[in-house]
């Protein structure tokens, strides 16, 4: 093998119509250390590889380095036996299966990761851009990796090019019952140890060529370069590149979520762009789950699209892309997703970028993005139609569901303000909160926001510290303290069944006694709590008031529900009646208000939900004012003066469609407290 550097500078140029990009784009390395004869390696390798692989082909990368144990039999690791060695004693791992992911960064099963940490690592910007090109002339390959800097980059450390070899899919029998293999490590280049590289500077590039032959054994349609720079004293991995990255990109610097309204347009700032080094040719499509009478367009150049189109774009050049998105009256959160197809290229992978729109709802429920328990790739989203479910019995028309990762972002970008109640989704998945989804329950709840959550180790999980397994930390502790209003008291085990309603609960007192059945299977872990603060106790455990199970609160602000065992661990129609209940309380239909504080203008409708009229007591008004009555998107649908002696407001609520209502006083001076009311016909 020989290695040729080449030292090169950027040009730059000024180009009409157009940008030169210069950002260097993040790929995530996850190297896979496995054996074909590993049984939890069967049970837990095809999780990994769905839902953070296959899931994620545009923006994660793979190297699988085959091992010795538990019988050293792996052709794959037979084949290579010293530098799939080196890699393993690298990184010391000492069982498999095991993933590590861009070095440092995680090292854990297979079953530990989720989209949460593809994502924390995509937001995390490189200076460090890596391009690799493989050319093959009969069994001789060609290797060119450039390594360039569109920053300034420091380092500590010890820094190596490491070039990977890899087959991109090995059919193989394996002992353990697997008979797919992943981005196999065939060989490194020039060796484990690979090219001591000093970063360039802001603008420059250093380039390596290698050459390789390749082995008989090999599918060479399936031969593929993975190359990464690494810091041999932390471990961290700056960043990597392939031989098949595609050169179209679709980039989003702006908001990916947006709140919106029916009729109103919702747009969004994209770049497309070429990293290539000739011209290319994509096919830009957009595509959709939005209701019927959602629509949406994308305009480049100048030019509106409804479907697709095709756009030629210089190298190192990116055009700017803009989404519209017009939500119909039908609510909904939808996604829209743009795709970037090489026509010069059509074996390259697609590449596509999703925006995200919310309108009309109300009831929102949010799934945990992390991973059962069990290590198995599942999250909560396989068990939310026990929510819809429950929303749906409630009577609720305007709810949906999205992952707690999109949640993040769009309550970050004021994208949740139409959203009154969050039905939090955990069930027996980790982390049960993250430091930023916490975060953005806190705003939301103290904007009066409502909070439902239930999971049967949250308490578990946010008590326990990091070395244990858990995700304590002093933002998670404060916000189950003081926005839960619990506390927990130990891990729960079997005898921790049936569940007995708070007889004495004004809400949830009439549920009686609910069976928890195992819905993990032997894990049963669900938390005993205990109230903090204001926190009352709605459930025990086996009817004992020692053991509670769940609390409610209000701070007069918002109002939370917290249950340790989630619906899914309850029989269909018990869940449901919890969940009704919940939302009830929330919109304040439990009972009817009677105003007694003469300060308080106005009262909660009688009856609700409504069907052809409902009553709304007043308090002793000193002026006159206006009621005003509001759908879910703000738009007014009644008006009416109301007289400073005025007791009582009767609303005729036969003409106005089902859903929820907001409504209350105004005139120049004073403004009530918005109040809710539903319409059932």
């Amino acid at each position: 093998m020989k290695r040729i550097i080449l030292i090169t500078g950027y040009l730059i140029l000024c180009l009409p119509a157009s940008i030169l990009f210069a950002q260097a784009r993040k790929y995530v390395l996850f190297e896979h250390f496995t054996n074909s004869s590993c049984p939890p390696c069967a049970a837990l390798n095809p999780g990994f590889e769905s839902s953070i692989l296959d899931a994620n082909k545009s923006t994660v990368r793979g190297i699988a380095y085959h091992g010795w144990w538990p019988v050293n039999n792996d052709p794959m690791y037979l084949s290579n036996t010293s530098q799939n060695a080196d890699r393993i004693n690298y990184y010391g791992v000492t069982g498999v299966p095991t993933v590590i992911e861009m070095g440092s960064k995680k090292n854990a099963s297979p079953g530990a990761y989720s989209q949460i940490d593809v994502d924390a690592q995509l937001a995390v910007s490189t200076s460090v851009k890596i391009e690799v090109a493989d050319t093959a002339y009969g069994t001789l390959h060609n290797v060119f990796v450039t390594v360039s800097s569109v920053g300034d980059p420091t380092s500590a450390g010890t820094i190596h090019l490491r070039t990977a070899v890899i087959e991109r899919t090995v059919f193989y029998n394996g002992d353990n019952g697997e008979t797919v293999f992943p981005n196999v490590m065939r060989l490194m280049l020039p060796d484990t140890d690979g090219e001591l590289l000093t970063l360039p500077a802001n603008g420059s590039d250093t380039t390596f060529y290698f050459t390789y032959t390749q082995d008989s054994a090999w599918n060479p349609s399936e031969l593929a370069i993975v190359a990464f720079v690494q810091d041999d004293f932390s471990k961290e991995v700056f960043n990597c590149g392939s031989s098949f990255d595609p050169t179209a990109n679709v980039v989003n610097n702006e908001n990916v979520t947006s709140a919106g309204m029916p009729g109103i347009v919702s747009d969004f700032s994209l770049q497309a762009e070429n990293s290539g080094k000739e011209t290319e040719n994509y096919r830009y499509s957009i595509s959709s789950n939005a209701p019927s009478d959602w629509s949406a367009t994308f305009m480049v150049n100048g030019v509106t699209y409804s479907d697709s189109a095709f756009i030629t774009i210089e190298p190192g050049q990116s055009l700017p892309i803009t989404v519209d998105v017009t939500p119909g009256t039908t609510p909904g959160f939808a996604q829209y997703t743009l795709t970037a197809t090489s026509v010069s290229h059509p074996e390259d992978d697609a590449v596509s970028n999703t925006v995200y729109v919310i309108s009309g709802i109300t009831d929102l429920v949010v799934n945990n993005d992390g991973n059962k328990g069990d290590g198995e790739a599942e999250n909560a989203s396989h068990w939310e139609s026990v929510y819809l479910q429950g929303l749906s019995t409630s009577g609720s028309t305007t709810y949906t569901s999205m992952g707690s990762g999109i949640a993040t972002k769009a309550s970050s970008e004021s994208s949740l303000a139409g959203v009154k109640n969050i039905f939090y989704n955990v069930g027996w998945t980790f982390p049960a909160l993250t430091e930023e989804w916490a975060q953005q329950l806190e705003n939301f709840m103290n904007a009066g926001g409502n909070l439902f959550i239930s999971g049967q180790d949250i308490g578990w999980d946010i008590s326990a510290d990091p070395s244990a397994g858990g995700h304590a930390s002093p933002l998670l502790q404060d916000f189950y303290t003081n926005y839960l209003f619990a506390q927990f008291i130990g891990d729960g085990d079997l005898t921790n069944r049936p569940l007995t309603a708070n007889p004495v609960d004004p809400v949830f007192g009439s549920l009686g006694t609910i069976t928890l059945i195992n819905y993990y299977g032997n894990y049963f872990y669900p938390d005993q709590i205990a109230p903090a603060g204001i926190g009352t106790p709605i459930f025990y455990y086996n009817n004992d008031t020692n053991k509670v199970a769940g609390v409610r609160a209000d701070n007069g602000t918002f109002k939370v529900v917290y249950i340790a065992p989630g619906p899914e661990m309850m029989s269909s129609l018990t869940r449901d009646n919890v969940i009704k209940a919940a939302y009830d309380w929330f919109y304040g239909i439990t009972g009817i208000e009677q105003v007694n504080n003469a300060s308080v203008l106005i009262g909660q409708n009688y009856p609700n939900p409504s069907d052809e009229f409902t009553s709304i007591l007043l308090g002793n008004l000193t002026n006159d004012y206006t009621f005003i009555l509001t759908d879910v998107a703000g738009r007014i649908m009644l008006t009416k003066n109301v007289s400073s002696n005025a007791s009582l407001i009767e609303i005729n609520t036969s003409s106005l469609p089902q859903g929820i209502y907001f409504y209350c006083l105004q005139n120049g001076k004073e403004h009530s407290a918005s109040k809710s009311l539903q319409v059932i016909h």
